[in-house]
């Protein structure tokens, strides 16, 4: 019997994708609904044990269909975002958890003899929510450790440029 996993969490994430349309027309916010709408059919076989996950996607539903603004939109965005981490996780990790792992890797590649290429921080070329570093191993190979937020990162040193 199939209770979520990966499949389910490609599905929610190619729903996000989609929601940029939404905020740009009305055909853009069908799709959005119709595969919101397909990922709850059935929940008493898809989503036993997983209420959760069910709830999250009709309330992302329910706040496209209703969503006026822009602002709107990102609450969906985010919860859509959470929700596919939930599933692809098996169980969210906190942002705060995910920066110390990111932070103990680089630690133990600096330690080990790499050399950094990027300190950490917020590399904003490529996203507000792109928390990473860069550092050469000892082969001269390009390392990168990344996170990525579900929520804008606004505590962190911002990186310009390109590592």
């Amino acid at each position: 019997m199939t209770t979520g996993g990966p499949e389910r969490a490609r599905a929610v994430v190619d729903g996000n994708d989609y929601m940029t349309l939404a905020t740009a027309d009305a055909a853009g916010r069908k799709i959005v609904l119709l595969t919101l709408d397909a990922l709850t059919i059935n929940p008493e076989r898809f989503y036993q044990d997983k209420n959760d996950i069910f709830l999250a996607l009709r309330s992302a539903f329910n706040g496209t269909r209703n969503a006026k603004t822009e602002a709107d939109i990102t609450r969906v965005e985010d919860l859509l975002w959470q929700t596919a981490l939930k599933l692809e996780r098996g169980g969210l990790l906190s942002a705060a958890e995910e920066l110390r792992k990111l932070q103990m890797m680089i630690t133990a590649a600096l330690a080990s003899g790499a050399t950094s290429r990027g300190e950490p921080g917020v590399w904003i070329q490529y996203s507000d929510r792109y928390y990473g570093a860069f550092v050469n191993d000892l082969h001269g190979n390009n390392v990168e450790a990344v996170f990525h937020s579900p929520q804008p990162i606004t505590d962190a040193p911002q990186r310009p440029g390109v590592p």
